[in-house]
């Protein structure tokens, strides 16, 4: 008869017949010996490497989104783990100490997109896909245009000119325009 050894029984075991049971990602390799009888000598033994390869799972990073208020985004990230664990494992076989963020989100202020990448997660049999999210700042709508109430709105032709102001709660250049030349201009 036949006989199977695993050098890595965590990895993967043998049983009497050969068949393999697959425990753990890893390299194993197993022996095949058949020792002979009365009239035959023993066989020469075989040997073969088997690889139990991690299985993926995709890791998909939250975008994000913010409006614009002159304040650095900062590590407000979260991800959600799909779905492929198997035999009885779940979210609990990750270890995430070494988790870390990157991409050119962090530290953003201005109205725009930036990028959202992570590495880090580890798992003894599970490989982690990483997707790419994305921050989004928005401009801000809080953008109140003031105008002076005490300058005349109406005006008889031949008046002195008239100074009017405005103002922008963003603090931007107001700019003024006329959208009839003929009837009034404005001086810088």
């Amino acid at each position: 008869p036949l006989s199977y050894i695993s050098s890595n029984p965590a990895v993967v075991t043998v049983n009497s017949s050969g068949q393999l049971q697959f425990h753990n990602a890893g390299l194993a390799q197993i022996y095949i010996n058949q020792g002979g009888d009365d009239n035959h000598q023993a066989a020469e033994q075989i040997i073969f490497d088997v690889i139990v390869h991690k299985i993926n799972i995709a890791v998909e990073i939250d975008n994000q989104t913010k409006v614009y208020d002159g304040v650095p985004f900062m590590d407000s990230y979260t991800y959600s783990i799909g779905g492929g664990f198997i035999n009885g494992d779940d979210t609990h076989v990750i270890n995430s100490d070494g988790l870390s963020y990157y991409g050119d989100a962090d530290g953003a202020v201005d109205a725009g997109t930036y990028e959202i990448k992570m590495e880090g997660l580890y798992a003894e049999n599970y490989n982690f896909v990483y997707d790419t999210a994305t921050l989004t700042i928005t401009k801000s709508a809080n953008n109140i245009l003031t105008f002076d109430s005490n300058t005349a709105t109406s005006l008889t032709y031949g008046d002195s000119p008239i100074l009017i102001t405005a103002q922008a709660t963003s603090g931007l250049a107001v700019t003024y325009t006329v959208d009839d030349s003929s009837v009034a201009t404005i001086d810088s």
